[in-house]
């Protein structure tokens, strides 16, 4: 039996290693990151990694945790000028200490990532704990790892966990590459990760 279960481990570690290396995804430079739209109509603004976009959380509780949850993607710029990399996520948040989530909370959570850890960390799958990083919300309008630009207090703690199940926390998680293209700033730019109207 022992033999067996080593055979499983290199097993599962060599599955997960192929899944990590078929993402083929490479961070962009630190240079010039200029605004990016993603075929599917999201934004990526100037200077960010990336963005998380949760379209329809809902009301949960979880433990000592009640607040919302829900599924959504992570949005993440390529050292590809034409690409982007879309990875699917599992969304938790809520207020620790036990209140309820706040009336309208069930719109839609969009953040930008701005930290370059964060990005890669959620390519490689890894969970992503808001009380682990630094947050803010836009109209603070200073530089953190993220921003909330909509749906969330900065009280609400949350946990961004990639993939779409925890058999992704084994295998890696399954990413999708979108094209995208530069944007140009207009009098009428809707806000990050809405969608542009067509």
């Amino acid at each position: 039996m022992p033999r067996i279960s080593h055979l499983l481990m290199v097993l599962i570690t060599a599955l997960s290693s192929q899944a990590h290396a078929a993402m083929g995804w490479s961070a962009p430079s630190d240079g010039a990151m200029p605004p990016l739209q993603t075929e599917n109509g999201d934004v990526i603004p100037a200077g960010a990694w990336g963005l998380i976009r949760v379209d329809s959380p809902m009301r949960a509780s979880l433990y000592k945790l009640h607040g919302m949850a829900g599924d959504g993607l992570a949005i993440i710029r390529s050292s590809k000028a034409q690409e982007c990399e879309s990875i699917p996520i599992r969304f938790v948040a809520g207020d620790i200490a036990g209140h309820e989530a706040p009336l309208g909370s069930q719109q839609p959570i969009l953040l930008e990532i701005h930290d370059a850890e964060i990005a890669r960390a959620l390519v490689r799958g890894t969970d992503i704990v808001s009380d682990q990083t630094t947050i803010s919300v836009k109209s603070d309008g200073r530089p953190t790892a993220l921003v909330i630009t909509h749906g969330l207090s900065r009280e609400q703690g949350f946990v961004l966990n990639p993939g779409r199940s925890f058999l992704n926390d084994i295998l890696g998680v399954d990413s999708e590459t979108l094209a995208c293209q530069t944007v140009f700033p207009t009098a009428e730019a809707p806000p990050p990760g809405v969608p542009q109207t067509r």
